[in-house]
């Protein structure tokens, strides 16, 4: 798969610097990172990207960067996660229940 654990451990700064919190609420987000995938893929403005989705409908997206010598490694929840997605990316590995503990910012009077 190429990654190391070290990567792995990088996902929850990375969610942290980001901004996902427990209630981010999705509007728009796959548009979004479809067009950002298609659009830094046609002016080579990335070399491998790591699509944080399970959603097939990222699929044509994901071919494209590919057409275009992409590596897309599909970075997904065990649940919800579409096959069709996996299989059009180059590699997939699951973000498992301790990785997303991890991510999540504390609040007060939460349970962990």
């Amino acid at each position: 798969m190429g990654f190391i654990k070290q990567d792995i451990e990088k996902l929850p700064r990375l969610f942290e610097s980001m901004q996902l919190t427990k209630e981010y609420k999705e509007k728009g987000v796959d548009v979004k990172l479809a067009i950002d995938l298609v659009e830094f893929s046609i002016n080579n403005k990335l070399d491998i990207a790591i699509v944080l989705s399970g959603d097939a409908d990222l699929v044509p997206a994901v071919a494209l960067a590919r057409k275009f010598k992409k590596r897309v490694i599909n970075a997904h929840l065990f649940t919800g996660s579409a096959a069709e997605l996996r299989n059009a990316s180059d590699s997939h590995f699951t973000i498992g229940k301790e990785t997303l503990k991890d991510c999540w910012r504390k609040q007060e009077g939460m349970q962990s």
